[in-house]
């Protein structure tokens, strides 16, 4: 009894299934099903009804025989679909593996060039230490000779021989070296875990894995003494025509750009070491001039105007970052306001400090001296107008510390790592003007990250945003956002001008 009751019960759920009368029909059977009354319904009443009931009838089969062959068109499609996907997928999933092999042929050898230069850097600066060592040995034993209480040397002897090793070791005994790191590091970026979440879900994500690549917009520049190429970029600053303009260390020039990366004019600064660079309101160039001890200045066409030393010209100065207060926000500042000609911000990386300084005839002079007692080896600096505030990386204590004006620390960022938010060897430092977002870069692992300003129980502080380019090897130096917002990266190493899309 129970199997036929479970075949009667599949019979009525197969004639269910197929009958083509849903719900809604079987209600309207009902509706339209005579009643009975007294009197019961006349004939033609019986007949009419059926007749409405039939055409329903024949408009549902009318739709179901559409519908079956709208399936059997979709079946037919599904075989050559499918070997159409099979072929795109394993295109696809075959140029990401070249492109993964691509890449690490490409960092592979990215390594081995840089161990190579480093190793070449590292020997060339230490053959010259030795051969300093060696020279102020000889200077000092002449020193030392000449003050043997049995060499009796009268004053006007031990002032010749003052006058005699100053002339001859003076140079070598004030000569530094930049400081050259031995380590090669590969960072694991973005992280296996990263990777593993986006290649899980890849087909059809193009978008999220160009993210990943790390690669840059626009690259210009390579290495070579013809316009466009560079030996070594340094400093950067966006003029106000929007166009680009970028110190070449190794070539002694300053070259200019448009912001598409096409090579426009440069001129010749003369300086062995140029490190920082800016534009005033009427497009003049102020370069740092390390070497040389000066920030030297140019017009907008590139002629020299003059060489500033440092007050008298005695006081040793060895400038890096530079920046140029523009006269319409010197009038904001109390302690510039009455400052009658232009004035800077310059990192001198010999006293280690932001010097405020004015150019006063034919020098500059000191008019307040920040962050002497804070600050390690500082490199670059930004000025955050909106806030009043001087922003400048500290290479060496992995840091980015805020001063204010009156040379008050406001607050400092950073620590080494290379984690999100922590830094290896912080250089470039750059803002968006439009949001106030900081960027920046890192000399030693090349990370370029983006920060926003946040409160602490101690007050105002950076916020890690995100990280846009983990290109590794680069050594970047300075930086800058072009009036596009896009972050422009000067890599030394690799003598080249990175351009990076910049949103939050």
């Amino acid at each position: 009894m129970t199997s036929n009751r479970n075949g009667s019960s599949q019979s009525r759920s197969a004639k269910d299934r197929f009958s083509g009368v849903s719900t809604a029909m079987q209600r309207f059977i009902e509706k339209v099903k005579p009643k009975k009354s007294d009197g019961g319904l006349q004939t033609q009443d019986h007949r009419k009804n059926l007749t409405i009931l039939d055409q329903r009838l024949d408009l549902r089969i009318v739709d179901v025989e559409t519908g079956l062959e709208r399936v059997k068109d979709e079946i037919e499609k599904v075989d050559p679909s499918g070997e159409t996907a099979i072929a795109e997928a394993t295109k696809y999933f075959q140029q990401l593996k070249q492109m993964v092999e691509d890449r690490e042929k490409e960092v592979l050898e990215e390594i081995e060039k840089s161990c190579t230069e480093r190793k070449s850097d590292l020997r060339a600066q230490k053959a010259a230490m030795m051969f300093q060592k060696v020279t102020l040995k000889n200077a000092a034993n002449m020193s030392e000779d000449m003050l043997k209480p049995e060499r009796n040397a009268t004053d006007e002897e031990l002032q010749e021989m003052k006058e005699k090793i100053t002339d001859s070791f003076g140079a070598m005994m004030e000569k530094t070296y930049l400081p050259v790191s031995g380590v090669v590091k590969f960072t694991k970026s973005p992280g296996l875990e990263v990777l593993e979440s986006v290649v899980g879900t890849a087909g059809g994500v193009s978008s999220k894995m160009a993210g990943l690549t790390d690669r840059p917009n626009l690259t210009f520049g390579r290495f070579g003494r013809q316009n466009g190429e560079f030996d070594g970029p340094t400093g950067m600053a966006v003029r106000p025509s929007g166009h680009i303009a970028i110190v070449d260390k190794g070539n002694s020039r300053v070259q200019v750009f448009d912001d598409k990366g096409t090579f426009l004019k440069s001129f010749r600064t003369n300086c062995k070491i140029c490190m920082g660079l800016d534009a005033d309101d009427d497009g003049n160039y102020f370069i740092s001039s390390w070497s040389d001890e000066c920030v030297m200045k140019f017009t907008k066409t590139g002629e020299l105007v003059n060489k500033y030393p440092l007050e008298d010209g005695r006081t040793r100065f060895n400038p890096c970052g530079l920046k140029v207060v523009s006269d319409r926000f010197k009038k904001e500042i109390p302690l510039l306001s009455k400052e009658p000609g232009q004035v800077l911000v310059v990192v001198d990386n010999y006293s280690n400090c932001v010097l405020l300084l004015r150019v006063d005839g034919e020098k500059l002079g000191i008019i307040k001296q920040i962050g002497k007692d804070k600050l390690e080896a500082p490199r670059y600096v930004v000025v955050d107008q909106k806030r009043c505030l001087i922003l400048v990386t500290d290479i060496e204590d992995n840091e980015v510390v805020a001063f204010n004006f009156s040379g008050e620390e406001e607050f400092s960022y950073g620590e080494r790592g290379d984690e999100d938010g922590e830094f290896e060897g912080p250089s470039g430092i750059a803002i968006d003007k439009q949001d106030q977002t900081i960027i920046v870069a890192n000399h030693y692992d090349s990370r370029i990250q983006i920060f926003k300003y946040d409160t602490c129980e101690d007050g105002l502080t950076l916020s890690y945003q995100r990280t846009i380019a983990r290109r590794h090897l680069g050594s970047p130096y300075d930086m800058c956002v072009s009036q596009n917002r896009y972050v422009l990266v000067a890599n030394y190493r690799t003598n080249c001008v990175e351009v990076y899309r910049y949103k939050l």
